[in-house]
């Protein structure tokens, strides 16, 4: 369900009248530009005994459009209500013995979580997920946050509103995934010499920013100076190697007094890398092959299908950003159930299964999960 953000002052009556069970929880999705008490719906909330998970977003996705404010709400059947893991700023945080009591069920099952997109050791997050769960559940979700990059609070339940912060939940539908980017190398392979989690200080045993200007600098005939860092490196993420599969995509967002770039998720230091670039139309293109392989099998009604759409691709895309939405949405089968449009969020970092059915953390990826009944 999508609430514009002139409805938000009535969302409590909208929530009232769904019907939201014990065994189902309330995903909200909602826009960074949303005019929306949260001590006030947190408290509604609760008072009415409803589960509750959700997260702040650069943008919300509602078919063919987006939008900076509004709300995306779905209900969704769980397993058992949703778990916060909080301190993911630091390396020790707990997570197997909050997730002692997530009973699986079944194996056709979909692990949600979001997160936020800006903290400290997402992919240790994943690796304690992937540990606890393997493939036994496939997974889905997005990194919270806001386009200005500023940390701050982006996760919630009822717990109330967290930022170093995920949440888990098992939702009692099974998913069919289409992951793409479309981006293509331009340069490389280059070794990540010196890397610390998510901060690249070298390449080729060079400093990462003298490395990373001259290719990029070549290719666009722009010049790095103190304001523009984000306007050239978002035409120009790295790419990280990895056999017979697109290329793991690394956004490097921002770059320190010492030249050291840093990047939405983790580098693996020695790791191969490319310098890579994009093309209009193959980034469209790209979006017509995720909705296709996430529906070319299905058997069953579809009741969701939640879009994570890389913020960064709307950046890259500008005016041309609604051609990717409705490639996706021309693409959809005839439905009579309202729930199975696309709908979701523009992220920062997007989270899927892989091919292979391992875990994985994306950027300027298109992650499209359609949900259906196990």
């Amino acid at each position: 369900m999508y609430i514009s953000n002139d409805q938000l002052g009535q969302i409590n009556n909208i929530i009232s009248n769904l019907e939201i069970s014990a065994n189902e929880t309330l995903l909200l999705m909602i826009g960074e530009d949303s005019t929306l008490d949260f001590d006030w719906l947190f408290e509604q909330l609760n008072s009415m005994e409803i589960s509750f998970m959700g997260g702040i977003f650069p943008g919300i996705i509602h078919g063919k459009n987006n939008f900076k404010d509004g709300a995306i709400l779905k209900i969704l059947p769980i397993t058992s209500k949703p778990i916060m893991i909080t301190g993911l700023e630091n390396n020790d945080f707990e997570i197997s013995r909050l997730l002692e009591h997530l009973e699986i069920g079944n194996t056709q099952i979909t692990l949600f979580t979001l997160i936020d997109g800006l903290t400290s050791n997402v992919a240790t997050y994943l690796q304690k997920l992937y540990h606890h769960y393997g493939n036994s559940v496939k997974y889905l979700g997005a990194g919270a946050g806001s386009l200005s990059l500023v940390q701050q609070p982006c996760i919630f339940s009822n717990e109330g509103f967290f930022q170093d912060a995920a949440i888990i939940c098992l939702v009692n539908l099974k998913v069919s995934l289409g992951v793409e980017h479309g981006w293509e190398r331009l340069e490389g392979p280059i070794v990540a010499t010196r890397v610390e989690k998510n901060v690249i200080h070298e390449l080729n045993w060079k400093n990462a920013f003298e490395v990373y200007k001259e290719i990029a600098e070549k290719d666009s005939g722009l010049t790095f100076n103190d304001e523009n860092f984000f306007d050239i490196a978002k035409c120009y993420p790295f790419g990280i190697f990895r056999e017979e599969r697109e290329d793991l995509v690394r956004d490097p967002i921002s770059v320190n007094e010492n030249g050291s770039l840093i990047c939405v998720g983790e580098v693996p230091e020695n790791t191969v890398l490319y310098i890579l670039k994009g093309k209009n139309n193959a980034l469209i293109q790209s979006a017509k092959i995720a909705i296709e392989s996430s529906i070319s099998h299905l058997t069953e009604d579809i009741k969701h299908t939640i879009i994570i759409d890389c913020i960064s691709r709307t950046l890259f895309l500008e005016e041309e950003f609604p051609k990717e939405l409705e490639a996706i949405s021309e693409a959809m089968p005839d439905s009579d159930e309202k729930e199975s449009l696309p709908q979701g969020v523009l992220s920062l970092g997007e989270i899927s299964s892989s091919g292979n059915g391992h875990l994985e953390f994306y950027n300027k990826t298109l992650v499209i999960g359609v949900l259906t009944n196990p």
